[in-house]
């Protein structure tokens, strides 16, 4: 029994050095922006940025990340988007870093895999859920009564949204209700729809729900939103 539990775990390990990237590791200061998952940073954040075609449009968002380097590991969370990494780079945060090297060495030599998804993010503010707010752009579209990719009909007065490929997850938000809001202005729509054109964090509303917010010949603005309970 003690040898089959013994292979188990190096069959374990070894899928997950298979599934390894290897690249750069660097590091950087988020000084309490917003990355681009949509939630403010800290230095002291154990989070990552990783290049684009590895971020994926966000679908990697509040994913875990094992990065090694030598004999030490440290254990991160997808948070933000480093347009200038290289394809298997990733650029952790300076408490990140400072955990695998000192900061005066500035780019290491590491490997890295996936470990799972984060649903809640630990940090020095408390415990934060990812989904408690995005920042991203609002704008509206017609559905004109044909079936969103939720499978329902919507009408343009709806008041309805479609999301992200990244927070769509393969439909797992459908139905969800999210609060909008802008200017001092707040409202409630359901998610019915996929937005293939939409950035990591932005929202696509019905023109009954964008009206409510601002007019229609705005087209875009600068929104905040959260998934409801």
């Amino acid at each position: 029994m003690h040898f089959n539990t013994v292979l188990l775990s190096t069959l374990f390990a070894s899928i997950g050095l298979v599934n390894a990237l290897n690249g750069d590791g660097t590091w950087y200061q988020p000084n309490g922006g917003f990355g681009a998952c949509g939630w403010r940073l800290s230095n002291s954040d154990m989070i990552a940025a990783l290049p684009s075609s590895t971020y994926a449009n966000g679908s990697k968002c509040r994913q875990r990340i094992n990065v090694h380097y030598q004999s030490k590991s440290v254990n991160v969370v997808v948070a933000d988007l480093c347009a200038g990494c290289g394809p298997n780079d990733v650029d952790l945060s300076e408490s990140a870093f400072k955990q695998l090297t000192g900061l005066d060495a500035g780019r290491i030599k590491v490997n890295w895999n996936f470990e799972g998804d984060l649903p809640v993010l630990d940090n020095n503010r408390g415990n934060i859920p990812v989904d408690a707010g995005m920042t991203g752009d609002a704008t509206w579209y017609q559905p004109n009564g044909a079936y969103g990719a939720c499978n329902a009909p919507s009408a343009n007065y709806d008041l309805v949204a479609g999301l992200p490929p990244g927070h769509y997850a393969n439909g797992s938000k459908c139905w969800r209700h999210l609060n909008v809001h802008y200017q001092g202005k707040s409202i409630d729509v359901t998610v019915v729809d996929l937005c293939p054109g939409c950035g990591p964090n932005d929202i696509n509303l019905s023109e009954g729900a964008f009206q409510l917010l601002a007019p229609l010949a705005v087209g875009r603005i600068r929104v905040h939103w959260e998934l409801k309970a």
